[in-house]
């Protein structure tokens, strides 16, 4: 009679801790995109994926610099759009703003990769326990984005008050063009059913 219960405990027991490892390991929504970047309310966002085989700890930092690399890619384009929206509303004669606005361009790149990717946070990690692939998720919030913009001496005053004005308008325009293009099948890839 002991041993019936005993096993039953066991067997019970074993059930419970399998039921809570597959509830602790749920697949994150963020990892379930299947996205290298994405953007959400007012959130710039990166993912790193590197699979398994290494030490837990260079899976880890090799996973954050691929976010970080898709961050810093994503920003890029976001500086593109930014820009073209900028160029729209300068008159054609003002050949002075457009040459300025072609050296904003690199001065925008260059501080996107430098002084702006210090600000990116690793907000999350996963693991997948079936194969061991390591996730780790980035992000830079839109606030932070036009804050180090605004910092840039090298930015005139002109192209500073349209971020500062038009940044989450712009923002919401980018947004809305990234995900049409992301729901687009991609050539090559096999179509969904």
């Amino acid at each position: 009679m002991a041993i019936k219960t005993i096993l039953k405990g066991i067997v019970f027991g074993a059930i419970g801790l399998t039921l809570a490892g597959c509830i602790g390991h749920a697949r994150p929504d963020w990892v379930q995109k299947n996205r290298s970047a994405f953007l959400n309310k007012q959130v710039f966002y990166g993912v790193g994926k590197i699979s398994a085989g290494q030490s837990e700890a260079l899976l880890k930092m090799t996973a954050e610099k691929i976010a970080q690399s898709e961050l810093t890619r994503i920003l890029e384009a976001f500086i593109d759009s930014l820009l073209k929206d900028y160029t729209q509303t300068l008159s054609e004669t003002d050949l002075k703003e457009f040459n300025e606005t072609q050296n904003a361009e690199r001065i925008l790149k260059t501080y996107a990769t430098t002084s702006i990717l210090f600000n990116i946070d690793h907000t999350e990690s996963w693991t997948d326990p079936k194969d061991g692939t390591f996730y780790s998720l980035a992000e830079l919030t839109l606030n932070q984005f036009k804050k180090e913009v605004l910092a840039a001496r090298e930015l005139s005053p002109e192209l500073k008050g349209f971020i500062r004005r038009n940044v989450e308008k712009s923002f919401d325009q980018f947004k809305v063009q990234s995900e049409e293009m992301a729901s687009q099948p991609q050539l090559g890839s096999p179509k969904e059913e």
